[in-house]
């Protein structure tokens, strides 16, 4: 996962740049699994994404994401930032509730310790980005292959994505996949 989560990262904001719209992705220790619109061959795909490019894509897909998110919230409760009720079990919900207010309100610091430490807990610990710029490295001068075909069922190694993907989306709830804004007129 150190190497398929930023990898998947990377692939959704080079598809987000290059198409104008998100990629949903998916990422395990096995797989990384991509919701195309439509067929894209996977050479195309994965040429979006070089040793270049690599960790400034990364870098601009993270801080959108739930995973980002999740660890500002751990740094931010361990930095005894969020409020603690000692007696009763505070609520994920209102943790999480807690803890987007406290991101958007330290947004425009761009020094925030909490922010800082976040972005190098998700680069440095949960990443492995050496690794990852290896194998596209391999990817790019042809050492790692390139091969498709087409099945019926998920092979073994989707099998762990294809369940993340079905309780994503059981329990998600109504929060549109990008910044919504409908074009509906102000007068209306």
């Amino acid at each position: 996962l150190a190497v398929n989560r930023p990898f998947a990262f990377a692939l959704a904001a080079a598809w987000e740049k290059k198409h104008g719209y998100p990629l949903v992705f998916f990422a395990s220790n096995d797989a990384i699994m991509l919701e195309l619109p439509h067929e894209f061959s996977a050479a195309d795909i994965l040429s979006l994404v070089t040793p270049e490019n690599a960790a400034g894509l990364i870098r601009e897909k993270l801080e959108s994401h739930e995973f980002f998110g999740g660890h500002f919230r751990e740094n931010a409760a361990r930095a005894l930032l969020l409020p603690r009720n000692f007696k009763k079990r505070m609520p994920l919900w209102l943790n999480r509730l807690r803890s987007k207010k406290l991101r958007e309100a330290t947004a425009q610091y761009d020094d925030f310790p909490v922010i800082i430490e976040t972005w190098r807990s998700c680069m440095r610990d949960e990443s492995d980005l050496p690794a990852l710029l290896s194998v596209l490295s391999e990817l790019a001068d042809g050492r790692i292959s390139i091969t498709e075909t087409v099945t019926a069922a998920p092979s073994p190694f989707a099998g762990d994505v294809a369940w993340k993907q079905t309780n994503t989306y059981m329990y998600a709830d109504d929060t549109p996949l990008s910044a919504f804004k409908s074009g509906i007129r102000g007068d209306l």
